[in-house]
């Protein structure tokens, strides 16, 4: 079975229009792998110091919210 048969099974699953439980929209990035790997590496040394483990999703969006916020 094709990606694109799986993502279309799983579309029919969840059913158009149900309500998003986050009411804001999601975009991706790409990133190079020497990029990735060093967020990686700073989100993990991030996590140390608050007690608790953050994606790289996080992470980054804590970076630009402080970057904005400045």
């Amino acid at each position: 079975m094709s990606q694109t048969e799986l993502t279309r099974r799983e579309n029919k699953k969840r059913k158009p229009g149900r309500p998003r439980t986050i009411e804001a929209g999601h975009t991706s990035i790409t990133m190079r792998v020497d990029l990735k790997e060093r967020l990686d590496a700073k989100a993990k040394i991030y996590s140390k110091k608050i007690g608790f483990i953050v994606s790289r999703q996080q992470f980054v969006e804590v970076m630009l919210n402080k970057w904005v916020d400045e």
